[in-house]
């Protein structure tokens, strides 16, 4: 407490980011080879309040435009400090993580993010802020690599490991790309997902994939179809036509597929033992009978409003017999 207070007692009121940034980085790297010794989690609490604390305190009342290049690196090495005090914890201690641990990595993903948004979108384009998201994706997606080929066992944390990379890997979607194509991307992604969910045996995974499924189902019927039936302007059928079968034929397409991977996954050990999963929510049977049925569902209503559309732009007397 001391340590983090001297910086507010001696202030002189002068802007120096980088140098009590500097100071706050020094204290955490103490915080860290403590760690590699001793699970004082009362401390690394501590340190965690106040670094987050000060850093936007020193932001709010000094920050400017030029001190961009200042202000995500040391958010960025923040981030990364904290990030490594878990992982200290699991590897070097062999300690399955609590929930004070895993409301630590959670808190720290939620403050660190929000941060670099708010000065990547202070100056540049919102599709900057995708480098941020990309990035974080990776760094968690190299972390469950590094757990498997260790064999640790420890489920909450591969849960919650899985569940930031899946995250950072979805919103990245929307930031680089335009309503046209979220659809699209969501219907793919989550078919990826359950593959992967099938090879690797993960139920976790395979529900990760069924919200994606439900957020591209979501996005088709409150934007795309407002927007391509709805509100069509149908002064150009062509590009109008390529562009809902762009949007529902994907994800049509993506629940038949969804549907056979799910009827041909076969039986045995995979990747994620059971004791780093969660049970199945729910049953495979149960999920691909609603592949199939929504899947046919959403076919005969895509078909019926095209065909609409299509006569009467070609020849209004067949609309209503079509």
């Amino acid at each position: 407490i001391g340590g983090y207070c001297t910086p507010v007692m001696l202030s002189t009121g002068t802007a120096d980011l980088p140098g009590l940034y500097s100071y706050m980085l020094m204290l955490g790297v103490g915080v860290i080879a403590i760690a590699k010794y001793k699970d004082w989690k009362m401390l690394n609490s501590l340190s965690f309040l106040f670094t987050y604390s000060l850093y936007w305190a020193a932001l709010h009342k000094f920050y400017k435009p030029e001190d961009f290049t200042v202000a995500i690196s040391f958010a960025s090495a923040f981030f990364l400090l904290f990030a490594a005090i878990p992982v200290m914890n699991n590897i070097v201690h062999k300690q399955k993580s609590n929930a004070l641990t895993l409301l630590g990595m959670f808190m720290n993903a939620a403050l660190f993010f929000p941060t670099a948004f708010y000065l990547i979108t202070d100056q540049f384009e919102r599709e900057w802020v995708a480098v941020v998201s990309i990035a974080l994706a990776l760094f968690y997606v190299v972390q469950i690599a590094v757990f498997i080929t260790r064999s640790i066992t420890d489920k909450n944390l591969l849960v919650l490991l899985t569940g930031f990379a899946s995250f950072f890997i979805t919103i990245t979607i929307p930031l680089l790309l335009s309503d046209e194509w979220i659809t699209t991307a969501w219907s793919i992604q989550a078919l990826v997902f359950l593959w992967m969910s099938c090879r690797m045996k993960s139920n976790f995974i395979r529900m990760l994939s069924y919200v994606l499924y439900f957020l591209a189902f979501g996005h088709l019927f409150i934007f795309d179809f407002q927007k391509n039936f709805v509100f069509a302007r149908n002064m150009d059928y062509t590009h109008e036509m390529l562009t809902r079968l762009m949007t529902f034929g994907t994800f049509i397409a993506s629940m038949a597929l969804g549907y056979l991977v799910l009827k041909r996954e076969n039986a045995g050990a995979g990747v994620i033992s059971e004791e780093n999963d969660t049970r199945e929510f729910i049953p495979q049977t149960a999920s691909a009978s609603v592949f199939a049925w929504l899947g046919a569902v959403l076919l005969f209503i895509y078909m019926h409003f095209d065909f609409y559309y299509m006569s009467r732009t070609f020849y209004p007397p067949c609309q209503m017999p079509l």
